[in-house]
């Protein structure tokens, strides 16, 4: 690692269709996975992820999820 261990990650993520409600969380770095919760159902998010050392980098190129289509989608990684 360039910066060093990896201490946290930031977590962005919004409805594609609005950007201007983005929500960011600070995670730890102790696990691989994350569940983002109460998404709106039917809806594509765009998700990027920033790894913060000493410094922080560059985030994630943006991923785009669609949630199920029936009820709130809890489980996105």
């Amino acid at each position: 690692m360039p910066n060093g261990i990896i201490r946290d990650y930031q977590i962005t993520y919004f409805p594609t269709a609005n950007a201007s409600s983005s929500t960011v969380l600070n995670t730890s770095s102790d696990g691989l996975e994350f569940n983002i919760t109460d998404l709106e159902a039917f809806t594509n998010y765009s998700i990027s992820i920033l790894a913060i050392t000493v410094a922080s980098g560059e985030p994630s190129d943006v991923m785009i999820v669609l949630t199920n289509e029936n009820s709130k989608y809890d489980n996105t990684h």
